[in-house]
């Protein structure tokens, strides 16, 4: 959940190593990534990977990724839950508290706090999850 620069950078990195990635963001975004897919780039260069997204979670994951501001932590941890029960959820710190936040909502044994660091485009040079 969350399709802006770190969630698309990350589900784009997922799916070029072959995961089912779905995206869930704003509807601006996911008509764009629907109709080109994501772009990635990378040193050795560039293109554009098919790409599902979605503005709600309408199935149950494997796993549940946050990556949204902090202020919208809680509301797209609500709106995962008619799909998210017993599902563990990576926190990406794109803010402080995300992982406390998210846990009040999805239960505090379900979340995984992340922290990710990214060099340039080149893609993350460090998730740190714990």
């Amino acid at each position: 959940m969350g399709a802006g620069a770190i969630g698309s950078g990350l589900g784009a990195l997922l799916h070029r190593v072959g995961h089912e990635v779905t995206l869930i963001g704003r509807p601006r975004h996911v008509a764009v990534i629907n109709r080109r897919g994501l772009m990635l780039e990378e040193s050795g260069g560039s293109g554009f990977l098919p790409t599902q997204a979605a503005e709600r979670l309408t199935f149950k994951p494997s796993l549940l990724i946050v990556a949204t501001k902090v202020q919208n932590v809680a509301e797209a941890c609500r709106q995962s839950l008619p799909h998210t029960s017993g599902v563990s959820a990576g926190m990406l710190r794109n803010g402080v508290e995300n992982d406390a936040i998210a846990g009040n909502v999805l239960g505090r044994e379900n979340v995984i706090d992340c922290v990710i660091r990214w060099r340039g485009v080149s893609g993350p040079a460090a998730c740190v999850c714990g």
